[in-house]
């Protein structure tokens, strides 16, 4: 399995190195992260003190991700790079890093909707340390004196809207499906660049 993530970890890396060089058409951009959802409630919610409810399913959790997309064919088809740097749910430092193809479902009028999927890597300073942690083994760790707990996910995926403000800027908003266990949500804008 190990060996595994490492090919897929290595494809995206040299698809990013083919791709990149050649700045056709791409968009970078910053949104605000940090409103998630825990449908079954988190196992965890006495740890969370912006929590809106005491079963924690709703949480905020302030952080930014930058985001850059290389357009493969058109505006429809691209490659996408997103990196965020957050408090977690506890107020801890955690952040993830994701690779992956995007592609454009619709557009009407300024309105667009984007889907995509790949490859994430997620990090956060270990729970273990906080009192009355329970865990839920969603973060992979080599022991419980360790600073650090991670998760790969394989097939990290993304929803975006995007609404246009003009040919060079969009206001942008994000939903992460994290399965039945957490979905999050963030917002900000998107700068457009494309050769004429």
């Amino acid at each position: 399995m190990k060996t595994l993530k490492q090919k897929i970890s290595c494809i995206c890396i040299l698809m990013c190195i083919t791709c990149f060089p050649v700045f056709a058409q791409f968009s970078a951009g910053a949104k605000f992260f940090g409103l998630s959802m825990h449908p079954r409630g988190a196992a965890n919610a006495p740890l969370i003190p912006y929590k809106f409810d005491s079963r924690g399913i709703f949480v905020l959790h302030p952080g930014v991700t930058l985001n850059f997309d290389y357009f493969l064919w058109k505006d429809i088809v691209s490659v996408k790079a997103v990196q965020g740097l957050y408090a977690d749910c506890a107020m801890q430092f955690a952040g993830f890093s994701h690779v992956g193809f995007r592609i454009r479902l619709f557009k009407i009028g300024r309105f667009s909707m984007n889907a995509g999927l790949g490859p994430t890597f997620l990090y956060r300073q270990s729970w273990y340390r906080l009192p009355g942690y329970k865990d839920s083994f969603t973060f992979y760790h080599g022991t419980k004196h360790e600073d650090w707990q991670y998760r790969f996910i394989v097939y990290g995926g993304e929803i975006e809207s995007n609404i246009q403000v003009n040919d060079k800027f969009d206001v942008s908003i994000s939903v992460i499906p994290g399965g039945i266990d957490l979905i999050n949500v963030s917002f900000g804008a998107r700068y457009n660049y494309k050769v004429r």
